[in-house]
């Protein structure tokens, strides 16, 4: 539920004209969840409101059509209702609370859902395989390349009249 508040947010409060060509961006790490949008948070909003239990702030929506269809189709939360999900469903599972950060200038806003501690080993060890696999795959590719004969054409005399 936490991930799925946070991607309809940062659909619902991307800018979307032609100043703004930069998608919504998902990373999925070893240890968290992220997605950043832009641009960042209206004026009104600070970095205090983005904490557990903080009070609500009335901001101008700036995509209403898309909230409201979204909300018809009871993928997006009630007016304000978004960001006590996700503290809440985050604290419910045990994982450690959201994170949210911008920049002084708001041109970014990021989302960051810690993975739950218990999952922390099981991605270190996916981020190792994967790893492993691309130090193999590329091994696969370079080794080859070592045992090629040596040619003269890959050795070009320096001056053209030798």
């Amino acid at each position: 539920a936490a991930i799925r508040e946070l991607l309809v947010n940062a659909v619902i409060h991307r800018a979307y004209g032609p100043e703004e060509p930069e998608p919504i961006r998902v990373r999925l790490h070893p240890d968290r969840l992220t997605v950043t949008s832009t641009p960042g948070p209206v004026p009104a909003l600070e970095p205090r409101h983005f904490l557990p239990h903080s009070p609500c702030v009335p901001v101008p929506a700036r995509n209403p059509r898309l909230a409201e269809f979204l909300r018809d189709r009871r993928l997006a939360e009630g007016h304000y209702a978004g960001l006590g999900l996700v503290f809440r469903t985050m604290k419910e599972n045990g994982s450690p609370p959201p994170e949210f950060t911008f920049d002084e200038e708001r041109t970014y806003f990021t989302a960051i859902l810690p993975a739950h501690p218990d999952y922390l080993p099981i991605g270190a060890a996916h981020e190792a395989a994967r790893r492993s696999s691309q130090r193999s795959a590329r091994n696969r590719t370079i080794a080859p390349m070592r045992t090629l004969p040596k040619s003269e054409a890959m050795h070009w005399p320096r001056d053209r009249n030798q």
